[in-house]
């Protein structure tokens, strides 16, 4: 059972109560304690998935805690507690002290208090060869500064489609290692109600605009020749590789002039491009639900359109 299926299935048998602002679903899900729109989210990195083994410690490390930062920066929140836990068959000490130190000055970089955790020795062996066989995992905590939470279905017609950075080859390129998760940029857009629809892109660019067309009952259109390409990435990397760590989002048409001034001004360095828009009223060559290139092919229903979990 891949992921998505998973979820389908789980949903309707997750309690929820009343001070569940956001279900299961989203980047994050929001909980309302005391007045504070609290953000909760879940993500782990895996060896020989996520990473190699023989990977710096302090490079797993620090994508471990920015791979969760890049969820809260999803939501246009920030970030503020996280636990974490680590599973591993290595025996060198000197590996868990170089990791902890990693986790801690990241914590301290992003100011994050980690309040616990649990270490546990995975016994589990894939072969005769000695595997290194690890799971490290964060939950991480976050808060609103305002009530825009951005959310995958909030995608309305003819919004403006933008991503932030570039895309594809993330892995070769060791993008997926060295990123920097978009919490300015996500704050300034719930903060400045630019935007109330956006996601990270973590699982592939069509993949993860699916989940916004399926949440949001609509039709995103995507010019393949418009994508911000990371070095030696083609077109198809681009679209189906994952890992990039870069924000999704979806701008009123209204406000994309004083937004490109505004953005401009607070972020000279990262870069912006629009891709596409949102469809909702389309003709009957193609359903909802559904991402597209400019000349109106499918792009979500091919083979390989990002990384499917446990598939």
């Amino acid at each position: 059972m891949n992921e998505n299926n998973l979820i389908k299935f789980l949903i309707p048998k997750m309690a929820q109560s009343n001070d569940v602002i956001v279900p299961p679903g989203d980047d994050c899900a929001v909980v309302k304690i005391d007045n504070t729109n609290v953000l909760m989210a879940v993500d782990q990195v895996i060896s020989t998935v996520h990473y190699t083994p023989e990977t710096d410690a302090k490079l797993i490390a620090e994508k471990l805690l920015k791979r969760n930062l890049s969820d809260i920066a999803a939501m246009g929140g920030v970030p503020t507690h996280a636990v974490m836990t680590i599973a591993s068959n290595r025996s060198a000490n000197e590996w868990y002290y170089q990791f902890y130190q990693a986790m801690a000055n990241s914590c301290q970089k992003f100011n994050i208090a980690m309040v616990g955790g649990d270490l546990a020795k995975s016994t589990a062996k894939v072969s005769e060869n000695d595997c290194i066989i690890e799971v490290c995992t964060i939950t991480i905590y976050g808060k609103m500064t305002t009530e825009n939470i951005l959310l995958r279905n909030n995608a309305q017609a003819n919004d403006i489609i933008f991503v932030t950075g570039k895309l594809g080859n993330s892995f070769h390129s060791n993008h997926h290692l060295t990123f920097t998760p978009r919490l300015k940029e996500g704050l300034f857009l719930a903060e400045n109600n630019f935007s109330k629809c956006a996601m990270d892109i973590s699982d592939g660019l069509i993949l993860d605009a699916k989940r916004i067309a399926v949440a949001s009952n609509c039709v995103l259109q995507i010019d393949e020749k418009s994508l911000p390409l990371r070095k030696e990435a083609s077109t198809q990397m681009a679209l189906t590789d994952g890992e990039d760590y870069e924000l999704i989002f979806t701008i009123s048409p209204h406000k994309i002039t004083k937004f490109v001034t505004k953005w401009a001004q607070a972020f000279p360095h990262t870069e912006l491009t629009k891709i596409g828009k949102i469809i909702k009223e389309q003709p009957k060559k193609y359903p909802n639900k559904v991402v597209i290139n400019e000349n109106g092919a499918i792009l979500s229903e091919n083979d390989n359109i990002g990384f499917i979990h446990r598939d």
